[in-house]
């Protein structure tokens, strides 16, 4: 069958299905990727239960993370003793990623969980926004966990 459409030039389709060889796998421009490799910066643990700040859980830590092409997440955050293992999916635009990493060994047991989340890339302040967050609700008693930071390659 023809690569071909009634109302569209043959030179708008060439571009169109040029525009799309372009994009690797990961949703991400051929080589425009700026997800993979070596992050690191400053990271903040909170947990909220039934509205309140968890002093206990509170911890802010420097934070290493590395997103390897092949879509492995590994990382640590050495001041929390937190280890992360997960997979990176697309992300609805180009510069966002999500993540899907499990964190152990952390002193603060609870936060040793599953955890949903973003790099949100700006290529103007060359950062990363991570926004990490795990949800446990249960009869009289929501738990919030969250991870924020902003990191730099």
């Amino acid at each position: 069958m023809p690569l071909s459409h009634p109302t569209l030039p043959r030179r708008i389709v060439t571009a169109l299905v040029a525009a799309l060889t372009l994009t690797s796998a990961t949703g991400q421009p051929a080589g425009d990727n700026p997800f993979h490799g070596n992050w690191s910066g400053t990271a903040q643990f909170q947990l909220n239960v039934g509205g309140k700040v968890d002093a206990a859980a509170h911890s802010v830590s420097d934070l290493a993370l590395t997103l390897d092409p092949k879509g492995r997440v590994v990382g640590n955050a050495p001041e929390n003793g937190c280890r992360f293992l997960g997979i990176t999916t697309p992300g609805a635009t180009v510069q966002m990623i999500n993540l899907d990493v499990t964190l152990s060994t952390c002193r603060y047991p609870p936060f040793n969980r599953r955890f949903n989340g973003t790099i949100i890339w700006s290529p103007n302040s060359q950062t990363g926004v991570l926004n990490l967050a795990s949800n446990q609700i249960g009869l009289g008693k929501a738990e919030i966990y969250d991870i924020k930071a902003t990191l730099r390659k």
